[in-house]
């Protein structure tokens, strides 16, 4: 199949209207533009990276962005994509619109690590948070570098991800481990109280000690209480021990601890 320079950020929908597909706007939505051909049924969007991607209503297997597309039909990439080359009018301002989105979340997110540096130090040698949850602050002193608090006293703990430009782990946000559960959101009362509030874009929470060079151990689990409880039972020794969490998010391809 040809090479297309940022093919997938090609208008989709022009494409298929293009090639003999007719908008069918009585099953389309603000989100999705719903293309028949023949018998073929295809919800296409384009995503907040202004990506285009498509489904096929009768085969799960056919899906994608257009190389996908392309591919499962033996369609020739070149020839289906022609009138339409980087330099289009739509590329540019796509691109435009993409790089202002991600200065303004970087903008977003360095604001959130700046307030979580000039937090004080979280004292975990009087924690009544973890002591309800039958932990012993004092076995995770290795860690208190890492620990903050906000002003209500929560446990405040970083968030990373791994960064392909640094090639190393960036702070990104932090969780905090709430000193009292919310038991009611809007006048409303929860079924279950929350329990951590997360402030920017979820990473993996990592506690670790300073040296490096002394690890032995490395603990994961859903939440970062599960993996202290885990050091706390198992009688690790937190110097040895690096914490992970993957903050609920055990499945979601973009934070692997694999890559920390």
């Amino acid at each position: 199949m040809a090479y297309v320079k940022n093919a997938i950020h090609l208008p989709l929908d022009s494409l298929l209207e293009r090639n003999g597909y007719r908008l069918n706007a009585q099953k389309s939505t603000k989100i999705w533009k719903v293309y028949n051909n023949g018998n073929e049924k295809l919800p296409v969007r384009q995503n907040a990276n202004f990506q285009w991607f498509y489904l096929n209503c009768d085969n799960k297997a056919d899906s994608g962005n257009i190389i996908n597309f392309c591919k499962n039909r033996n369609l020739d990439l070149m020839g289906f994509t022609q009138g339409l080359i980087i330099n289009d009018d739509t590329i540019k301002e796509n691109a435009s619109k993409l790089t202002s989105k991600e200065a303004d979340k970087f903008k977003e997110q360095q604001k959130i690590i700046d307030k979580f540096n000039q937090f004080e130090l979280y004292d975990l040698t009087n924690s009544k948070m973890l002591e309800k949850r039958g932990l012993n602050g004092n076995l995770f002193l290795a860690y208190n570098h890492s620990l903050k608090r906000d002003k209500h006293n929560n446990m405040c703990v970083p968030n990373f991800l791994y960064s392909k430009n640094s090639h190393s782990n960036k702070i990104i946000s932090y969780t905090r481990r709430l000193e009292n559960p919310m038991t009611s959101l809007n006048n409303q009362v929860l079924s279950r109280p929350i329990n951590a509030l997360n402030k920017g874009e979820k990473g993996i929470e990592m506690l670790a000690p300073k040296d490096l060079k002394l690890v032995k151990n490395i603990v994961l689990s859903e939440s970062i209480i599960d993996s202290m409880s885990y050091l706390q039972l198992r009688k690790l020794n937190a110097y040895e021990s690096i914490l992970l969490s993957c903050n609920g998010q055990f499945n979601h391809p973009s934070r692997n601890p694999n890559r920390l």
